[in-house]
């Protein structure tokens, strides 16, 4: 795990693994940081670090992270997600009634979505999720005692249960 942390590269797949399957989960990334109410700037930020977690946390027990993954799967899946994605679920959602095809696509659109509402019902659980940047200026307070100004980035996520 450690030396494929520290040695991305170029990884050999498919065509259809990269450039097809990547910014498909990369839109479903995107579309899930939307549904939960992040700008389209905050949803393709969300979309890069899933992207970056996958790659760096589970890829690396496997293989080098890669770096056209990490590149290809959050900007042309964010494109993707804002350009076709969300238009054809707002198309579906503006339906007066639904058809099984229209819930297929909203399926298709955001599997994430389904597992963790599946997830949320199952344990009583309402989640958040908020992305943060750029952040104000915060003291710090070093080991050695001294304050430093520091910035800090990231994604918070609330579990309140019901």
């Amino acid at each position: 795990y450690a030396d494929n942390f520290t040695k991305p590269g170029f990884d050999n797949d498919e065509f259809y693994i990269n450039y097809l399957l990547h910014p498909y989960w990369g839109a479903t990334y995107y579309i899930r940081g939307r549904e939960r109410g992040l700008d389209q700037a905050s949803s393709f930020v969300f979309s890069t670090l899933v992207s970056a977690m996958y790659e760096f946390g589970i890829e690396c027990f496997f293989e080098k992270p890669s770096v056209q993954d990490l590149i290809v799967t959050p900007v042309v899946g964010s494109l993707i997600g804002a350009y076709v994605f969300e238009p054809w679920r707002e198309s579906i959602k503006s339906k007066q009634e639904l058809r099984w095809y229209d819930h297929a696509a909203l399926v298709v659109t955001d599997p994430i979505g389904v597992l963790s509402l599946g997830v949320e019902k199952m344990f009583g659980l309402k989640t958040t999720v908020t992305v943060r940047y750029p952040v104000p200026k915060s003291v710090a307070v070093s080991h050695d005692g001294t304050s430093q100004n520091s910035r800090q980035a990231g994604i918070a996520m609330k579990f309140s249960f019901n």
